[in-house]
């Protein structure tokens, strides 16, 4: 089982792997099965680079949007707190206030506002 000796002709296809050699050009180049061509090193390495700013792009817009749903909820927050004082202010128990800003309200934080004005 010794090497076979081919003719460089313009491109040839390996039978078993099926990959293609062109020698027409320089340097030669060599393409897949589905004659896509590989990619070199360099061409590699900038796909990569490509994909490494795509995904801290991501990253950093992730982190922007989190960063906009805490304020947005603690933004919420505050409003809660600002008509739970009202309502005490205007007479309603812990427990009315409570249930008239229903089931995400703040009754363990209206106890500590219990009396105290709402500030606008």
């Amino acid at each position: 089982m010794g090497l076979d000796v081919i003719e460089l002709e313009e491109s040839w296809t390996s039978p078993r792997l099926g990959i293609r050699f062109d020698f027409s050009v320089e340097p030669m180049q060599i393409y897949r099965p589905d004659d896509e061509p590989f990619l070199d090193y360099a061409q590699v390495q900038q796909h990569l680079e490509q994909e490494r700013q795509r995904a801290d792009n991501a990253e950093q817009k992730t982190q922007q949007l989190q960063q906009q749903i805490e304020q947005e909820r603690q933004r919420t927050e505050l409003e809660k707190l600002d008509v739970a004082s009202r309502l005490l202010k205007m007479g309603l128990t812990t427990q009315q206030a409570a249930e008239a800003l229903g089931p995400h309200g703040v009754t363990s934080r209206l106890k500590s506002i219990q009396g105290v004005g709402c500030g606008v």
